[in-house]
């Protein structure tokens, strides 16, 4: 009897209930989004006027397992990624794609699209080792993080340097000289993981700041 009655007070309180979590500060609101996986935060868009547009400012975007359609192809998960970033507005502090995109191109517009929205943390997974990475990635001048997971990295000579960036993890293919020569352009380089299959001679590496080192591949 008593567990009706509480059930029954709550079912009459509940229209005149207060929504607590729809007037929190947007910052507040913010981090409570960022937790959720990117897919449950889009659907938050049809629980209230209130809620239609608070997704499109969130600061981190996922696309990981948690998000992806099951038996979607890769172009449908590259198709989401594209309207996530066509709707949002504002500053993108983190940005995670975990899945292969079969189009270097869709990455290429994603990367210059975050490089004009501040992005801090970024972490990139191609297709194949056959793919480049885009060049466009050197325009990302406040990374503080940055993951990159298969496909050709090529450094420019022009590149002037990843001046913020702490933590550098490649699982990709490179040259010996173009890995020496990136890590020497990022002066506060404190963590460092590497994971190359084909190095024949010696590693140069030059960061005063390394703190924690990583190395995964074959001499």
């Amino acid at each position: 009897m008593v567990t009706m009655k509480k059930k029954k007070q709550a079912c009459q309180s509940a229209p005149g209930s207060v929504d607590l979590i729809s007037d929190l500060f947007e910052d507040v609101l913010n981090l409570i989004l960022v937790r959720l996986p990117i897919r449950d935060v889009v659907r938050t868009s049809i629980l209230s006027k209130k809620w239609r547009d608070k997704w499109i400012s969130i600061s981190d975007l996922v696309f990981d397992n948690d998000c992806l359609m099951e038996g979607a192809s890769e172009m449908e998960h590259a198709h989401v990624v594209n309207q996530v970033l066509k709707h949002h507005v504002g500053p993108i502090c983190k940005f995670s794609c975990m899945f292969g995109v079969p189009s270097c191109s869709d990455i290429d517009r994603w990367v210059v699209f975050l490089s004009r929205n501040g992005i801090k943390k970024l972490t990139l997974t191609t297709k194949a080792y056959a793919n480049d990475v885009p060049s466009s990635i050197f325009y990302c001048q406040e990374l503080t993080h940055l993951e990159l997971f298969y496909g050709t990295l090529k450094v420019p000579s022009t590149f002037k340097g990843f001046h913020n960036l702490l933590l550098l993890n490649l699982c990709v293919k490179i040259s010996e000289d173009a890995i020496a020569f990136l890590i020497s352009k990022c002066p506060l380089l404190e963590r460092l993981k590497l994971k190359i299959e084909d190095f024949y001679q010696c590693l140069n590496i030059h960061a005063p700041n390394l703190r924690y080192f990583e190395f995964s591949g074959q001499f």
